[in-house]
């Protein structure tokens, strides 16, 4: 019944039929197992707060288990999800490794964990930067507002490398959308900022179109240098994204005829991300994303699809 209700992404079902399944004898030997589906189901659901408190009951009660492991590695998820805390997911991930190294949310931590130091690094080599420029004794991206191109120092790629982390392999676009737009007001003469103007096309409702046309039109971004180059494939992309949100399942099947057509790997992910948020069809967003990180694991956005692949084989308890 749990693996049926988790299918359908029924969460508030399973949410009134586990506590129901806890108070009963038959189930006294997978009570463990209950509470870490009971803590899921509010997480999946969207209140983490209620599921924070399950998750840390199972890792107060219990050590050296899957299930700790496992719900130590949710709460470093939901501090990224919910409020980009870095420092507290470092210490969840920690104690997820700890508690049972071997264990698949074990090693799945331990990656995460690389991962939070690559950023930690690009941080202080940003903070330094900016210090190198303005004398700041704080990571303050405000104190470069109005420097010239001259005196960016690689600051400017050292934040776009931060950004493109919080993008790709965090999952938090709508926190990387907002860093893309101080980036523009910030490096305003940036060697990147067609290709944020790009990223931000898409993300944001705003016409960043227009903006990559007018100030750079000769850049591989530009509807005249797709013209120019009779780009197919280019086109083909801007036609699709255009249907998403009127129509998602024909959109998904020309991502499909993109990414095999032109071998295109950012079509393959885009297939799996329009099956997963737009069409809520969580066996084609697997197949989609398994066979994207297969393909390409070291494309910019195979961590992120990583973490999604889990995310879902246990919605769907494979």
């Amino acid at each position: 019944k749990i693996e049926f209700y988790k299918k359908l992404n029924k969460f508030d079902q399973l949410i009134l039929e586990i506590p129901m399944m806890l108070d009963l004898e038959e189930f006294k030997s997978k009570k463990l197992f209950l509470e870490l589906e009971l803590a899921k189901a509010y997480m999946n659901k969207g209140d983490f707060s209620q599921a924070k408190e399950y998750f840390i009951e199972i890792t107060d009660n219990n050590q050296k288990k899957d299930e700790t492991a496992e719900s130590f590695y949710w709460l470093g998820m939901m501090s990224i999800k919910e409020n980009f805390d870095l420092i507290l997911a470092d210490d969840y991930f920690e104690k997820s490794k700890v508690d049972k190294s071997s264990s698949r949310y074990g090693r799945e931590s331990k990656d995460i964990l690389t991962m939070l130091s690559k950023y930690d690094k690009l941080v202080e080599m940003y903070s330094n930067s900016l210090e190198s420029i303005r004398g700041s004794d704080s990571l303050n991206i405000e104190l470069s507002e109005n420097m010239n191109v001259d005196s960016y120092n690689s600051a400017d790629s050292i934040y776009m490398m931060m950004i493109d982390m919080m993008n790709f392999d965090f999952g938090r676009i709508d926190k990387a959308v907002d860093e893309y737009k101080k980036f523009v007001k910030i490096y305003n003469h940036s060697k990147y900022l067609a290709q944020v103007y790009y990223i931000l096309s898409i993300h944001d409702s705003s016409n960043w179109q227009l903006k990559i046309d007018k100030e750079f039109p000769k850049s591989k971004y530009s509807t005249f240098s797709r013209k120019e180059k009779n780009d197919d494939k280019l086109k083909s992309i801007d036609m699709a994204w255009d249907l998403v949100s009127e129509n998602s399942q024909l959109a998904f099947k020309k991502f499909i005829n993109i990414a095999n057509t032109y071998r295109d790997t950012s079509s393959f992910y885009l297939a799996a991300f329009i099956a997963d948020k737009y069409m809520n069809n969580l066996d084609s967003a697997l197949v989609y994303y398994t066979m994207f990180v297969d393909s390409f694991p070291n494309h910019s956005y195979s961590t992120a699809s990583k973490f999604r692949i889990n995310e879902i084989k246990d919605m769907l308890n494979e």
